[in-house]
């Protein structure tokens, strides 16, 4: 696999983490149990209700999860390597690295960054 299809697989990852993210924190900043007003009580049966809130509780499992094994690739991959992949693909700035490394430093980092981040991604797939 060439290191642009990496790393566009690695780009489509950090995207679904960020929207994982906010998907999160907006179920855990709404009320878990809605308020439901008399006319929609009576309307809709039980079950729908008990559905609507097994749902809820299965997609925030479903998301934690789906969190839990990007942010778990820091400890796998190391500090260093996951700053790279996130100031160079979820952040996206251009120029972060200058006062940290030379260009030849940077680059065989950032080549060996992308390599341990997709192995990791790779090997629990």
């Amino acid at each position: 696999m060439t290191k642009k299809e990496k790393i566009r697989i690695i780009r489509l990852l950090l995207k679904q983490y960020e929207k994982d993210k906010n998907i999160l924190n907006s179920l855990n900043q709404a009320n878990l149990y809605p308020s439901i007003n008399y006319e929609d009580y009576y309307q809709t049966s039980s079950s729908s209700k008990e559905d609507y809130l097994l749902h809820r509780i299965q997609l925030k499992q479903e998301l934690t999860k789906r969190i839990i094994f990007i942010e778990k690739s820091q400890s796998i991959i190391g500090d260093e390597y996951y700053h790279i992949i996130l100031e160079d693909y979820f952040y996206e700035h251009k120029h972060w690295w200058k006062t940290y490394y030379s260009r030849a430093t940077y680059y065989r980092r950032q080549e060996a960054a992308i390599n341990a981040f997709f192995d990791y991604v790779t090997s629990i797939l």
